[in-house]
């Protein structure tokens, strides 16, 4: 569907570029979810020296920021476009009440 609507805009004028490469940029627009991770799983969810964040990252073409070991925050921030970002918050819910 926005395929169709991407092929109209580039044929139309030079002033609607402008609106093709909004419409493209708002497409690609990144957002930031996060998810709260019980203390007790928080090492069963980042892994052995962060190999299931890798994982993640990998996997749903995402960032992923861990706050320090040291930090009472248990808080995973995922950063990737939107349906990424839900797919691989949705595995971490998926896995944490799995355990």
């Amino acid at each position: 569907n926005h395929n169709i609507k991407l092929k109209k805009l580039s044929n139309a004028s030079k002033g609607s570029k402008i609106v093709k490469i909004t419409v493209l940029d708002m497409m690609n627009q990144k957002v930031v979810e996060e998810v709260k991770i019980p203390k007790e799983l928080f090492g069963v969810i980042v892994g052995y020296k962060g190999s299931n964040v890798k994982y993640l990252e990998r996997r749903y073409h995402i960032s992923m920021y861990v706050p320090p070991k040291s930090s009472s925050n248990r808080t995973l921030e995922i950063k990737g476009l939107q349906q990424d970002a839900k797919a691989c918050k949705q595995w971490i819910n998926d896995t944490i009440r799995q355990v």
